[in-house]
């Protein structure tokens, strides 16, 4: 579960530099965005697998 826990501040991170290098670039952003979303997933199914 860490594991995804680290996944999601991960990939938040690397949303939140991209957004902070580059906001014009929506292709990336969407990339990045997408990535965070899963990794969100990912988490929330580990934790309804730990109940």
């Amino acid at each position: 579960m860490q594991t995804r826990a680290f996944g999601v501040l991960k990939a938040s991170a690397r949303l939140a530099q991209a957004a902070a290098r580059d906001p014009d670039d929506l292709a990336e952003l969407d990339t990045l965005v997408r990535r965070t979303v899963t990794a969100l997933r990912q988490l929330e199914t580990a934790l309804s697998r730990a109940e």
